[in-house]
């Protein structure tokens, strides 16, 4: 596995000429992160959303451990992982415990756009 970098956006010292940049402009020219993406100290929330997410409405009679296993099952993860993230009890939790969560929320979100989308064509 190799990590493939894109440099042509960036601009070499030697490129500027004479026209006098600082380095507060050349790093204008790189992009700016979206809105979108959480900052580590929400990451906490944002897993705990997704295991609500995952776990999905809880019934009258489940039982609050029945609806966490079933969000670790959804995530491939394990009950206690599941407990932890949604009780909030790590701020630091294992890399592929949230990419595991992450991933099973995208997959939720696909299907859901997919069965949502109007029948008969390509729209």
């Amino acid at each position: 596995m190799g990590i493939a970098l894109d440099l042509s956006a960036h601009t070499h010292k030697s490129q500027l000429g004479t026209s006098g940049s600082t380095v507060a402009e050349i790093s204008s020219d790189r992009p700016e992160k979206s809105g979108l993406e959480p900052s580590p100290t929400d990451l906490p929330n944002v897993l705990r959303e997704s295991i609500v997410r995952l776990a999905g409405q809880r019934s009258w009679s489940d039982s609050r451990d029945r609806w966490l296993k079933r969000a670790a099952r959804a995530a491939s993860i394990t009950p206690r992982q599941a407990k932890s993230l949604f009780y909030m009890e790590s701020d630091n939790p294992s890399g592929v415990v949230v990419f595991n969560v992450l991933r099973a929320v995208n997959r939720l979100e696909e299907k859901l756009d997919y069965w949502s989308r109007p029948a008969g064509g390509n729209q």
